[in-house]
């Protein structure tokens, strides 16, 4: 889940063997075998697995081991990723929906990342930012309420951030590493 960019380049790749060579064809459903084009099933569930990678890499939203029907929940968007500018997804958990979507502006690389966790739920959120304020609804993060700032800095060095968050919605601004 930790190389996006990898799966957007294959997403993307309108040549063979990238999942875009499908839409390229007109598919609008996934064939049964790679070089399908021409003959064979159009119908077949073997490459659905890159339908997870929607909701687990690009929305961030994955359950932590452990903790019963995702009432602990890792949020860890791949906001940034190549030229994708905004990305949305949810799931439902045995504690209701819990959504993720996110907005990059291209040119001043400004993100507005929404949260929705379900009540009885908690999650770890974590994102790249540049250094600088993460704000959610207008204060600094560490001042709003139901976030608590866990890592400013992972042990790389880069600009990591994890926050924990309670059950609830949040609105969080802040700037990409350009």
């Amino acid at each position: 889940m930790r190389r996006a960019d990898l799966l957007v380049d294959i997403c993307s790749q309108t040549t063979y063997p990238g999942y875009g060579y499908f839409i390229s064809k007109g598919f609008d459903t996934w064939p049964e075998a790679w070089n399908a084009v021409t003959s064979g099933s159009q119908m077949h569930g073997c490459y659905n697995g890159i339908g997870s990678w929607f909701h687990a890499a690009l929305g961030g939203i994955q359950p932590i081991p452990n903790a019963p029907g995702m009432q602990h929940i890792l949020v860890r968007p791949a906001v940034g990723v190549r030229n994708i500018l905004s990305a949305s997804a949810e799931t439902n958990t045995g504690f209701g929906k819990v959504a993720v979507h996110w907005e990059v502006d291209a040119k001043s690389r400004a993100v507005v990342l929404l949260v929705t966790l379900p009540p009885n739920t908690k999650g770890l959120l974590q994102i790249d930012a540049a250094q600088g304020a993460v704000q959610e609804g207008g204060l600094d993060v560490a001042e709003a309420e139901g976030i608590q700032v866990v890592s400013e800095r992972n042990h790389t060095g880069s600009n990591a951030r994890e926050f924990a968050l309670q059950a609830g919605t949040y609105r969080l601004t802040y700037q990409l590493d350009t």
